[in-house]
C-alpha cells in the first residue's frame, strides 16, 4: 500500500496508467498525439519523479522498497543513474521538434519504463513534493 499520497505524483500515475490501458486496448503502434502532448506538457514533472527517486534512494532501498511492494519492477533496483537508461525516453521523445520525433516515435515500451520508477515513489518518504500542477489531467484518449 502507498505511503505516499501526493496528489500531483496520484494523478500523473492515474493518467500514465490510463495509457497504458489505452496502448494495449488499441494496439497502437505509436503514441497518439494526446498522449505526446500530455507528455510534452508535464515533462517537468515526469522528469521530478524519476530523477528524485534516484536522488533519494541508492540501491538497497530500492531493494527494500522492492521486497516489501511486490508490484514494483525489479529492474529499478540495480539503476545507477538514470540518464543512462530508458525511463525518461518518452519525455525526450515527446519534446523534440515533430519532424525528429518521427525518427524515433514514442512506443508502448518507453510507457513501461517511464511508469515504473515513479510507481517507486508511492513508497518513498522525506521528499518534498513536485510544485508545478498536471496539465491536461485527467488524460483523454
Amino acid at each position: 500500500m502507498p505511503v505516499n499520497y501526493d496528489p500531483v505524483l496520484t494523478d500523473i500515475l492515474k493518467d500514465l496508467t490510463r495509457i497504458r490501458s489505452a496502448w494495449t486496448e488499441n494496439q497502437y503502434d505509436y503514441a497518439p498525439d494526446a498522449v505526446i502532448n500530455y507528455i510534452a506538457a508535464n515533462d517537468d514533472a515526469l522528469r521530478f519523479f524519476v530523477n528524485e527517486l534516484y536522488r533519494l534512494t541508492d540501491r538497497d532501498e530500492r531493494r527494500r522498497l522492492c521486497d516489501n511492494h511486490r508490484g514494483l519492477d525489479e529492474n529499478i533496483v540495480a539503476i545507477e543513474d538514470p540518464g543512462t537508461l530508458d525511463q525518461l525516453a518518452a519525455v525526450e521523445k515527446a519534446t523534440q521538434p515533430s519532424d525528429v520525433y518521427k525518427l524515433s516515435p514514442i512506443i508502448e515500451d518507453d510507457i513501461i519504463a517511464l511508469i515504473r520508477p515513479i510507481e517507486y515513489m508511492q513508497h518513498v518518504t522525506n521528499w518534498t513534493p513536485f510544485s508545478g500542477v498536471i496539465k491536461n489531467s485527467p488524460i483523454n484518449i
